[in-house]
């Protein structure tokens, strides 16, 4: 068994208040957690109302599948309307 961890910190542009930002916050979790079955939680940056922290953790059965489900949470990310800039940092066990 492989699991990726990955750390994931970016700007959220449009966020104008608290309030936003964790609506954004929550929905890009639940997003995350049915698309890949990841666990992820906001896990720091939770007082600054543009920038957020989140920790994500993925099991897979090999390392070629935990390398390839990383790519594609990875992408994902990229592709998100919502993140502006983003810094992600993962590791593969």
């Amino acid at each position: 068994m492989t699991v990726v961890c990955l750390q994931i910190t970016a700007y959220l542009a449009h966020s104008s208040s608290l309030k936003d930002k964790r609506s954004a916050v929550k929905r890009l979790c639940a997003q995350l957690r049915r698309e890949y079955g990841a666990s992820v939680c906001e896990d720091g940056l939770q007082d600054n109302r543009q920038w957020m922290q989140l920790g994500m953790a993925m099991a897979c059965a090999d390392m070629p599948t935990a390398q390839r489900m990383m790519q594609r949470v990875e992408m994902h990310l990229y592709e998100e309307p919502v993140l502006s800039r983003q810094e992600i940092k993962s590791e593969i066990y």
